[in-house]
């Protein structure tokens, strides 16, 4: 009947806890890195100007380093 149906978690309790652990993992990894530019945001942003200069970057690049490192799948 259609309402005997049971969610796929149910009938197949791995598939669902490999899912689980896909989803976990993703949003650990997606925290890491939020942290992670958070980081780099604040060490770039603490450098002096001639600092930065020194890494051709102003100032107003930070956002979009950052943004670039948030950007990179190998990151």
């Amino acid at each position: 009947m259609i309402g005997d149906a049971k969610p796929s978690f149910v009938s197949h309790p791995m598939h669902g806890l490999q899912e689980f652990a896909v989803a976990f993992s993703d949003i650990f990894r997606a925290f890491r890195r939020g942290i992670a530019a958070a980081r780099l945001y604040e060490h770039l942003n603490n450098r002096s100007d001639a600092d930065l200069a020194r890494m051709d970057m102003k100032r107003e690049n930070i956002p979009q380093a950052v943004q670039s490192f948030l950007n990179d799948p190998a990151g």
